[in-house]
């Protein structure tokens, strides 16, 4: 299977095997003066960059359905979704849940929640151990709590050698 970023560049998913990595869906943010896009994808970056060789985090903005994007001025998304040169990944953006939904998040969602749907409203993000062979789901959580769970998986990691 493979992605394709915000640039346009296709990535093949097999270059993230050997990496904790994080997937997490965000809504597409336009002008929130309470809570940047710029802010919350600097946050994000800071979290890789507590283990930039251990950790990759992907990020699948989507629009959310009950926001009118064409009535916002999003050239602060725009400008940030375009970025290059992170250290995380941000790819295309897609639906969040039905046919448009990105396979990646199709098949997560399908695997490991059982569910035909992502929730919309609620903060979430996927975590898979270096051989992807084990999932994890968290929902309503902070970035704090993500980083304490990317913690604890890298522990474990270390105890069995997995690194």
């Amino acid at each position: 299977m493979s992605i394709k970023n915000s640039i346009g560049a296709t990535l093949s998913i097999e270059r993230f095997q050997g990496f904790v990595t994080v997937i997490i869906p965000i809504s597409k943010n336009c002008g929130n003066e309470k809570l940047p896009v710029q802010d919350v994808y600097k946050d994000i970056e800071d979290l890789k960059k507590v283990w930039p060789r251990l950790v990759e985090i992907i990020i699948f903005p989507f629009e959310h359905p009950s926001v009118k994007y064409k009535d916002l001025n999003c050239s602060d998304f725009d400008d940030e979704y375009k970025k290059e040169g992170r250290p995380i990944h941000i790819m295309e953006i897609s639906d969040l849940n039905g046919p448009s939904a990105h396979p990646l998040l199709k098949t997560l969602r399908k695997d490991v929640m059982r569910a035909e749907e992502l929730t919309i409203n609620t903060p979430q993000y996927f975590v898979l151990n270096p051989s992807w062979s084990k999932l994890q789901y968290h929902y309503s959580k902070s970035l704090s709590d993500m980083r304490d769970v990317l913690k604890e998986m890298i522990k474990k990691m270390v105890r069995s050698d997995e690194l």
